[in-house]
């Protein structure tokens, strides 16, 4: 008669532990790859909804107050009761479309002579008081920049040996040609912003000879993504051509 087979439980138990903390840590693994995933695609979500609900409830809140005291100077009543709470009669979202309104108003009366002459008769007032030219006239050219298609405020992506020799930074052409105030020989230089990470909108303005810029084959906006993400978005356009081009190829 063959001996029965011994069992050492202590060894089953250790193996049986050992697999059920692999399948734990299975489990977790993927549980934490989801969430970093769920974070990755709410993140931008979030964070854009939060900025819009910002600028909505300040521009509607500032407009809607501004109303309530023009019907308070008028006398007139703008609230009322129902079911014992109090309700304002400019409801949520008013002051938004009274404000798109104006804006298409104001659009509109620029487009004919008249109102294109009163608007120049305004900004000339403007820009002749002390201390607020310069505020309008950065303001003007900010919104010219952005908002008309025919001027682009980044020209080309760039990149320069900067801060010092063996570094290189992603800049963006911003002018170009621009006499090199060093050289008396006609020398020109290119005008480059070096936008910081992740806020692209500080940075510095450089003053780099041509044929300092190495030029790329990368977007305006492929490169903003590179500094916005602080080099975690690498586009394949992304690389070094044989000897420096002219940044307007780049364009």
């Amino acid at each position: 008669m063959e001996p029965k087979e011994k069992h050492n439980l202590p060894e089953q138990l250790a193996e049986n532990i050992i697999e059920a903390l692999h399948v734990e840590r299975g489990f977790w693994a993927r549980l934490r790859r989801h969430f970093l995933a769920g974070l990755l695609v709410l993140t931008p979500l979030g964070v854009t909804l939060w900025v819009v609900s910002w600028l909505v409830n300040l521009v509607d809140g500032k407009t809607r107050h501004f109303l309530t005291r023009v019907l308070s100077q008028l006398g007139l009543d703008y609230s009322f009761t129902l079911f014992g709470h109090n309700y304002s009669v400019i409801p949520f979202g008013f002051g938004i479309l009274i404000v798109f309104i104006g804006i298409c108003f104001a659009g509109m009366i620029t487009g004919n002579f008249i109102g294109n002459w009163f608007l120049k008769i305004i900004e000339a007032v403007i820009r002749r008081v002390p201390g607020v030219s310069w505020i309008y006239n950065a303001a003007d050219q900010m919104s010219q920049a952005f908002f008309n298609r025919k001027t682009n405020l980044l020209e080309s992506v760039v990149i320069v040996e900067y801060p010092r020799r063996g570094m290189f930074g992603i800049g963006f052409v911003t002018a170009r040609d621009i006499p090199n105030p060093l050289q008396a020989d006609g020398g020109k230089v290119n005008a480059v912003f070096i936008p910081t990470t992740p806020n692209p909108t500080s940075g510095f303005l450089l003053l780099i000879p041509h044929d300092e810029c190495i030029s790329t084959q990368m977007t305006v906006e492929e490169g903003m993504k590179v500094v916005i993400s602080g080099g975690v978005v690498i586009p394949p356009l992304l690389k070094k051509p044989d000897s420096p081009v002219d940044p307007e190829d780049a364009a």
